[in-house]
């Protein structure tokens, strides 16, 4: 039985509201929660703290100087069976945070890293293939690398690590042709597909997937504004400071 999530994301700074449509067979797999990140600009945005919230909780939360309600509304749909709508709304009642970024995250703990990822026109199967730095039009150079026997190579870009590597996948919606984000277990028959808007009034939303050290775990992030973390992206070098 294949299990889709559909996720409908209008994201604004100090108030995210995010709808959800989920259908799974495995409900217990995913876990849907709230992510507060700040950063420390001077080190190039290196996260200084993360706290991750719950929707259960009825009273206002305190993030810093700021204290924030999250609420999350689920509606099971009768048209579709195993589907649920999710509403989620983060809304800042106090104070102010500086230098921080808001979103919501899906923790996925049935993950595995042959999961096909997908992000529209960025990002196939997670990018995991050999790469080289090659400048712009990158072209292959190197005799070893060319011939109909060798494998996928790409450029650097934004990926998923195919070794032992730290595994962090930073994109931003504006990067894609849709703004989206999707994987597919083809052993579980399992498919997940989060779909954003382009942008809020913060510009572009950031899409993120991080993998835990032995890929069995993800955490898939929506966050508004877009933050790159340690490094930016510029065209054929995915570590710019």
């Amino acid at each position: 039985m294949k299990a889709y999530l559909l996720l409908f994301a209008i994201v604004v700074y100090h108030n995210l509201t995010v709808n959800v449509i989920a259908q799974t067979n495995q409900p217990s797999a995913i876990h849907i929660g709230a992510v507060f990140k700040q950063y420390n600009y001077e080190k190039y945005n290196q996260v200084t703290h993360t706290n991750e919230l719950s929707f259960t909780a009825r009273e206002p939360q305190k993030i810093g100087t700021s204290n924030w309600q999250v609420q999350l509304k689920a509606t099971p749909l009768q048209h579709a069976l195993h589907t649920t709508e999710y509403v989620a709304t983060f809304i800042c009642v106090a104070g102010s945070l500086n230098s921080a970024s808001v979103g919501i995250t899906l923790n996925v703990t049935n993950w595995q890293a042959s999961n096909y990822v997908l992000m529209p026109a960025s990002v196939y199967n997670g990018n995991r293939y050999a790469w080289r730095r090659l400048r712009y039009s990158p072209k292959l150079h190197d005799i070893k690398d060319i011939g109909p026997d060798k494998p996928i190579i790409i450029n650097d870009v934004p990926k998923l690590s195919d070794s032992t590597d730290i595994s962090y996948l930073q994109e931003r919606s504006g990067s894609m042709s849709t703004p989206a984000v999707g994987y597919m277990n083809e052993q579980q028959q399992q498919g997940v597909w989060l779909l954003t808007e382009q942008s809020n009034q913060q510009g572009d939303i950031g899409i993120s997937i991080a993998e835990n050290r032995t890929k069995t775990s993800a955490t898939i992030s929506l966050t508004s504004p877009v933050v790159r973390e340690l490094y930016t992206y510029t065209i054929t070098n995915a570590h710019t400071p």
